[in-house]
């Protein structure tokens, strides 16, 4: 990932530097810090075992206090939360940071410490608490349909081209969230990286921004809200492929501003570049800002049935006997909750359950168009494959018939989603001919 000049990370390679915990009475000591591809990893030495202990045995020790009570701070110090890391290429600030392992023999140890992210250039250790975070999604370009950088050419009149230049647009700032503060900023970089050479780098960025400093999740609840109406449109697990945060009191850059500093992290999905454009079952343009508030909405209010959902979609083996399951799981919640909150639990029995075929019912009730050409023979293979997975007593469909009704399962609960944020339905029915779940 890019950084500062030579202030990056790079897999694999070692990084010797010296440590900054915040607490003045620590002693200095050199660490060891690196990418391995998992995971951002800092290597303390320690001690031998039986040697006098030092200020950072301890920080190790606490990954043996004893659980079922407080613990005393004074006898098993914690690994701070933030730990600052300089050497020649300059700063790095660790957030979130924890115990990973400790090796100890008669005569040296070391003990690992796993931070959850990377901030390259930060110097303080209040970072923590961040007041900007910005995103580059590359599928949001897409899902914008932001029109990217355009070539004039000019030719003479037998077709050699006389001159080619290129237009970029103005950067834009959409507010997708105000709620959230969220918003999508498009830009782009230019680069001459040698004589001869011109590249231009277009982004649509994801940015939330706060008046004032707070948690990471706070920012990251606010994007992965829309990574995943996203994914969810276009049926692919979407990633990130770039992340920056600012504290405004921080690092100042040359005009007086704060500058946005590169993170490394592996807790994010991570962008991979697709063979083919990604087909979307709804744009941003055909729900607006007032589909995006709503996703939000729902996102929490039927958590239970999106949860599953995005399990599926992030699941390395999608088309498995698991994700059938999760299916009937992601529908079976949405139609009782459908019923809870819409309507007032006609359905439910009297211990306030409802049955699978009755949440069926539930759903296509709520939808204004189905994707499906025979829905009663949907819900009878839906009920077979759900119960024949749950159950070992109950006969289980052949493959072929299970594939089918999983994908069946995802693209109701999809179009249900996308009927609930705004999209028409006949913006749906035309999407469907080239949509990854179609018929």
């Amino acid at each position: 990932m890019a950084g500062l000049g030579n202030n990056v990370l790079v897999v694999g390679e070692p990084r010797l530097g010296w440590l900054v915990d915040g607490v003045a009475e620590t002693p200095p000591i050199s660490v060891l810090l690196r990418d391995t591809g998992n995971d951002v990893e800092l290597t303390v030495p320690l001690g031998p075992l039986g040697a006098r202990k030092g200020a950072y045995e301890g920080w190790f020790d606490s990954a043996a206090a004893p659980t079922g009570g407080p613990v005393q701070q004074d006898i098993y110090p914690r690994i701070p939360r933030q730990l600052l890391v300089e050497d020649v290429h300059g700063a790095v600030v660790l957030v979130g940071c924890s115990f990973g392992s400790v090796r100890q023999s008669f005569h040296a140890g070391q003990g690992k410490i796993i931070a959850n992210f990377a901030v390259l250039g930060a110097r303080r250790l209040d970072y923590g608490q961040i007041d900007g975070m910005r995103m580059e999604v590359p599928a949001l370009a897409r899902w914008m349909r932001f029109r990217g950088s355009e070539w004039v050419v000019q030719r003479h009149r037998d077709g050699r081209v006389k001159s080619a230049s290129i237009e970029l647009p103005e950067s834009e700032t959409t507010v997708l969230s105000e709620a959230l503060e969220l918003s999508a900023v498009t830009t782009w970089r230019t680069a001459r990286p040698e004589a001869g050479k011109f590249f231009v780098r277009e982004q649509v960025l994801v940015e939330t921004r706060r008046a004032s400093a707070v948690s990471w999740d706070e920012h990251l609840a606010a994007h992965d809200a829309l990574l995943d109406l996203i994914s969810l449109s276009a049926w692919r697990p979407f990633g990130i492929a770039r992340l920056q945060v600012r504290r405004e009191d921080d690092v100042v850059a040359p005009d007086g501003r704060a500058r946005w500093l590169d993170v490394v992290t592996h807790w994010l999905p991570e962008h991979e570049a697709w063979a083919s454009d990604p087909k979307f079952l709804f744009h941003f343009a055909q729900i607006d800002v007032d589909g995006v508030a709503r996703w939000c909405q729902l996102r929490t209010d039927y958590a239970d049935a999106v949860g599953p959902m995005m399990s599926v979609l992030r699941s390395a083996h999608q088309w498995s006997h698991a994700s059938v399951v999760q299916s009937g799981v992601a529908l079976e919640n949405l139609g009782y909750l459908i019923e809870v909150k819409k309507n007032e639990g006609r359905r439910l029995n009297a211990r306030g359950q409802i049955s699978f075929r009755g949440a069926l019912g539930a759903i296509i009730e709520d939808m204004e168009d189905v994707p499906l050409e025979d829905v009663d023979r949907w819900k009878m293979r839906a009920i077979e494959c759900y119960m024949g997975a749950k159950h070992p007593d109950r006969a289980t469909p052949d493959a072929a018939v299970m594939g089918e009704t999983l994908r069946e399962n995802l693209l109701v609960v999809r179009y249900w989603v996308a009927l609930q944020v705004g999209a028409s339905p006949e913006s749906l029915r035309s999407a469907l001919a080239t949509d990854l779940l179609r018929p």
